[in-house]
């Protein structure tokens, strides 16, 4: 009898639920319709960015899937494709090109050249400021390049049954000078020069239980004339140099600054996170986080590892770029132009949409690529 008597109030419930779930979808849709015809004009809405500062000289619009394979360079934009390459002058209108057959370009960008090479094939292509220096292929794909003062070239090439091999350029012509064979069995991490006459290549050895970085430093002759074999066990994939020519490497977390004339570290320096390492003039600047949850700075080291934070960046960034006296870095819409001894603020600028790259075009300008289009600032 209790049974039947409380089966009408479930159904009651069950009922009252069911009104209420209809509504609520009733509601939701009303709310949609009532959405889609509020007017197409944006200004009904919350300003929760804020608003663009910076005045472009001139420039031309971009979509975020084109601005990716933009790069500043030599005072235009180089626009990478898989069949060709194309200078760009600031307003967008095509200057040179030059005909390729990459599956997945890339750019290095370094001082007075840029490099496009193929991450899934052999070819690479050398451009200058003036237009195309070289173009050629090696055998297998090029992972990494570095450039001298001079122009000389080493491109790091992946061999899928080796350890790798840097092939060395001539400068200006690409003439294949020599190569550089590894014995270890490991991987080439990254090349960089020491100046016009030597420099360096970074490697990990795997032949142990644990990894093992090694540097091995060439006189651009081709012969070896160091190695260094330092205490370290993680992977270091940047390589920078002091200005007395002593290599710096950074990995995942820690800075080692390393000498041919000295054992173990000259010093070292641990972060939460390192995301860039970069050598100007006296000094290394470095974009990295002192713990887990930090934003992104900018520091600058001497060459005996007394350090400055120049600036708090934000959870990610772009940089650092460096001219004469200023540090530029970015982080998201925020373009910032800094001393890059002191870390005074020398401007700031907020850009329409988030920024992909930035490079310096001038003493007074700046060519940016952002997911909206490329622009030509001033520098005050």
């Amino acid at each position: 009898m209790m049974q039947r008597h409380n089966q009408p109030g479930k159904q009651r419930n069950r009922a009252s639920l069911i009104v209420m779930i209809a509504l609520a979808f009733l509601l939701m849709a009303g709310t949609a319709v009532l959405v889609s015809q509020l007017p197409e004009d944006d200004a009904w809405r919350l300003n929760t960015t804020a608003e663009p500062t910076g005045t472009p000289l001139a420039g031309f619009p971009c979509d975020a899937a084109q601005a990716q394979n933009l790069y500043p360079f030599g005072g235009n934009v180089i626009r990478l494709a898989t069949e060709r390459i194309t200078s760009l002058d600031i307003l967008g209108t095509e200057q040179y090109a030059v005909d390729i057959d990459f599956a997945s370009p890339y750019a290095i960008v370094q001082g007075d050249w840029l490099l496009a090479a193929d991450r899934d094939g052999p070819g690479y292509v050398m451009l200058s400021p003036e237009g195309l220096s070289f173009q050629g292929e090696l055998a297998g794909p090029v992972r990494g390049a570095a450039v001298g003062p001079d122009g000389v070239t080493a491109l790091i090439q992946d061999q899928q049954n080796g350890n790798g091999i840097v092939s060395v350029l001539e400068a200006g012509t690409g003439r294949h000078l020599f190569d550089c064979h590894f014995p270890e069995s490991g991987y080439v991490l990254s090349v960089a020069f020491v100046d016009s006459a030597f420099f360096d290549v970074s490697l990990v050895n795997t032949d142990g239980s644990a990894v093992q970085p090694v540097i091995k430093r060439y006189v651009i002759q081709g012969n070896q004339t160091g190695q260094l074999v330092p205490d370290l066990t993680a992977l270091y994939p940047f390589l920078r140099h002091t200005r007395q020519g002593n290599p710096v490497l950074a990995g995942a977390s820690q800075l080692a600054a390393l000498s041919f004339s000295h054992d173990g570290p000259l010093w070292t320096r641990t972060f939460q996170r390192i995301q860039a390492l970069a050598a100007y003039e006296d000094s290394l600047f470095v974009l990295a986080a002192e713990s887990l949850n930090a934003s992104l700075g900018l520091y600058r080291f001497d060459a005996s590892g007394a350090e400055k934070r120049l600036v708090d960046v934000g959870e990610s960034a772009t940089g650092p770029v460096l001219s004469g006296g200023m540090a530029g870095v970015a982080s998201g819409t925020r373009l910032l132009i800094l001393d890059s001894q002191s870390g005074e603020l020398l401007q700031e600028e907020n850009l329409p949409a988030d920024i992909v790259r930035f490079a310096f075009s001038g003493p007074n300008s700046l060519i940016v690529v952002t997911n909206s289009g490329v622009s030509s600032l001033t520098v005050h």
